[in-house]
């Protein structure tokens, strides 16, 4: 199929060039994250090893600078989850199928949250966080319950201004929500 012979390039190109595509991330991470609302199968495995070969070749110190795009990213799939089901928990495939579903997005949004240089960095990376763990089924979320709960009350005691707190509220609010009795 197109999804899976176009997943497998994006994979290859990463880990295969020498050219610097920096500045393609948040639109390959964007292109990708769109296909997980409709991918199945192996299609659907390949599209996440794809955004885990984009995600993997952004350097750690740049990696808070991609929060918005994926949030983005994310709520758009969300979006298209939604206009296509009548009821029930809305999920998106590509973070419930995989039993590492949430590997590839969550080092963006945990750089945004512990290291974003301003506020507003922060507050996206924190409603960010809660709107994957929304589009996450329990399994998946469940491997990585401890690797976003620390960092959200760490952040919850420094001095931020009140609009990233309310956004780490938020996303501890909906872990505890679908996950609570894991925590």
């Amino acid at each position: 199929s197109t999804c899976l012979g176009s997943a497998k390039v994006v994979q290859t190109f990463c880990k295969a060039t020498k050219l610097d595509f920096q500045e393609h991330v948040d639109q390959m991470m964007s292109s990708i994250v769109s296909v997980f609302a409709d991918a199945q199968g192996p299609c659907l495995q390949e599209c996440w090893n794809a955004l885990n070969a984009v995600t993997k070749s952004i350097p750690k110190e740049s990696q808070h600078a991609h929060v918005g795009a994926i949030k983005e990213a994310v709520i758009s799939a969300r979006e298209h989850e939604r206009r296509k089901r009548h009821g029930g928990e809305l999920l998106v495939a590509g973070f419930c199928e995989p039993k590492r579903a949430l590997t590839a997005v969550l080092p963006i949004y945990l750089a945004g949250l512990l290291t974003g240089k301003q506020a507003e960095t922060r507050e996206k990376a924190a409603e960010g966080l809660g709107e994957l763990i929304e589009v996450t089924s329990l399994v998946s979320l469940k491997p990585s319950l401890a690797q976003i709960t620390g960092p959200l009350i760490r952040i919850l005691g420094d001095r931020y201004p009140w609009q990233v707190k309310l956004a780490i509220l938020s996303s501890l609010d909906t872990l505890l929500r679908k996950a609570g009795a894991f925590l």
